[in-house]
C-alpha cells in the first residue's frame, strides 16, 4: 500500500473570524482546521505519514454566499490579499 504524501481540508476565514448568523458554518470550519493540526502534531511524532493542510478560503466574488457591501470594505482594508 502506497503511503498518503498529504492530506487537505478546505476550510474558510469563518474559521478564523466567524461569520454573524452562521455560528454553526464556523465552528465546523473551525473543526477542521483544528483537526488538521492535530494530524500535523501527530505526523511530527510519526504516528501519521502525509503532510496536513487546511485551507481557510475567503468569500468567493462569484460563489453563493454574497457579503454586504460594509462587510466587503472591512474585509478589504483589513485582510491580506495574497497575489
Amino acid at each position: 500500500m502506497k503511503e498518503l504524501d498529504f492530506f487537505v481540508t478546505f476550510s474558510s476565514l469563518a474559521a478564523v473570524a466567524g461569520n454573524p448568523g452562521q455560528c454553526d458554518y464556523g465552528f465546523a470550519n473551525h473543526f477542521m482546521d483544528s483537526f488538521a493540526a492535530e494530524r500535523e502534531r501527530l505526523r511530527a511524532e510519526g504516528t501519521r505519514r502525509g503532510k496536513t493542510l487546511s485551507i481557510n478560503w475567503s468569500i468567493w466574488a462569484d460563489g453563493g454566499m454574497k457579503l454586504d457591501e460594509q462587510t466587503e470594505l472591512y474585509f478589504k482594508k483589513t485582510l491580506v490579499s495574497v497575489p
